[in-house]
């Protein structure tokens, strides 16, 4: 159905263009009288008389008519080679999905093996670290043991030495000097081992702890990296689907909702493109948590994927999306990608995008765009959310081909998400809020 949808809007299209009678460069009323080469379209009086096409090389229609049915002639020849190169269409695909399955297969077996190498290789950890806990506590207890004998050994010493001592004064008018010197240095000895002895006795009691915060402290850091890794974005995956009552009057979307197609028509008429935007919303919204959705971009040159504040962003034609306060977005400009923000906009230096991943925190107030294909971090902004956002999209006419944008499946089609019934209120939000690409964050 989604197929055939596509196709239909892009022979829709493309027939609007071949046969309509309107001046294709603006909104005129007025006799077409040429075509601008430059411009691929149709222009009137006015449009020559207002300098848009000047420099421009120009054809009578009837030369114009008969330029476009030789690329007509050169394309229908093209299309007979595909036509007699995939002849057995049925057979093709019955492939693909061998290769698919094959693939599905390999890669489920890959992961399956991954992740049980890892919860192997965290069980060792964890076995070791519980290990080392309990020598440490044997070695801790065995210390303390000792110092308790030795304690008991000197304090018997203490109450002999003291009796020492006064043998010794008794001695000293009776016996000679050198024998009670070496009696006295023998005592002085014993006297330095003790002194020694509880002098380090509050180290030693608590020596036991430094070993074992320098333990907590490595799992700790194991445990913050690994936050900063896990979970993964698409582990937030969520089900999201274009709102049909929150979408451009030019706009159609498929049965299932995933999908949507520009026919151009009003949004080709301004003159700045980008501004002619044909906006469409999510039938979702998020106040908190953490959500991921990935947008098949490949069908459309000219389009902005994001976020906006819920119920403030127009769904017409109009300046909004990216382009104000309320919406953060990433966007396509025949091909030259840019972050988007009232009035920051920061070039993404990204070749191109054909698969776009998207991940909202709202309770760290990040929005961060992936390319899919490579994992990579376009752009992240940063944002004080003080309501719901939505997801938020829009299109720009594009020559020749129907636009359109395709929201990927990531769940299983019996997982259903909340709408936006009942989704708190937007209200005020502080703006000091932009975030530049090139965070620490990991990548998808």
């Amino acid at each position: 159905m989604c197929t055939r949808m596509s196709l239909h809007a892009s022979l829709t299209s493309n027939k609007s263009r071949i046969f309509s009678s309107e001046c294709d460069a603006c909104t005129h009323v007025n006799e077409i009288r040429l075509y601008c080469v430059n411009c691929n379209e149709t222009v009137c009086d006015s449009c020559l008389i207002n300098g848009s096409h000047r420099n421009h090389r120009y054809l009578t229609l009837q030369d114009a008519v008969k330029n476009q049915l030789e690329k007509i002639k050169d394309q229908s020849k093209k299309v007979k080679t595909n036509v007699k190169k995939f002849h057995d269409i049925n057979e093709i695909v019955l492939r693909a999905e061998k290769e698919v399955q094959l693939m599905y297969d390999k890669t489920k077996k890959n992961i399956i093996a991954q992740y049980s190498e890892l919860q192997t290789l965290l069980e060792q950890n964890h076995e070791q670290a519980f290990l080392l806990l309990e020598a440490e506590r044997g070695s801790v207890e065995y210390t303390l043991s000792r110092l308790a004998e030795d304690g008991d050994c000197y304090q018997q010493y203490s109450m002999d030495m003291q009796e020492n001592i006064k043998t010794l004064r008794m001695k000293e008018k009776t016996e000679s000097p050198t024998s009670l010197l070496e009696e006295i240095n023998a005592l002085e000895m014993s006297l330095e081992t003790m002194e020694e002895y509880y002098f380090t006795l509050n180290e030693k009691l608590n020596s036991h702890g430094v070993r074992l915060k320098a333990m907590q402290d490595s799992v700790q850091k194991l445990f913050k990296k690994n936050e900063k890794i896990l979970p993964r974005p698409w582990e937030f995956s969520k089900a999201i689907t274009f709102d049909p009552d929150e979408k451009h009057k030019d706009l159609t979307i498929s049965e299932d909702k995933t999908q949507v197609f520009l026919r151009g028509s009003s949004t080709k008429h301004s003159k700045d493109r980008r501004a002619a935007s044909a906006n469409i919303l999510a039938s979702q919204s998020f106040t908190t948590g953490k959500h991921y959705w990935e947008v098949d971009v490949g069908g459309s040159q000219n389009w902005s994927v994001g976020v906006a504040v819920h119920n403030k962003i127009k769904n017409g034609v109009d300046y909004y999306l990216g382009n104000n306060k309320r919406s953060w977005v990433l966007e396509s400009d025949e091909g030259d990608l840019r972050a988007r923000h009232d009035n920051y906009v920061s070039i993404v230096k990204e070749a191109s995008v054909q698969r776009l991943g998207v991940f909202v925190d709202c309770d760290k107030g990040r929005v961060r765009f992936y390319d899919v294909s490579t994992g990579n971090v376009l752009h992240t902004f940063i944002i004080r959310f003080k309501g719901a956002v939505c997801p938020a999209f829009s299109l720009r006419d594009q020559a020749y081909s129907t636009a359109q944008l395709h929201i990927c499946r990531l769940t299983p089609r019996d997982v259903h998400y909340a709408s936006r019934e009942g989704s708190i209120d937007s209200g005020t939000y502080d703006m000091n809020d932009v975030g530049h690409g090139g965070s620490t964050d990991t990548s998808l």
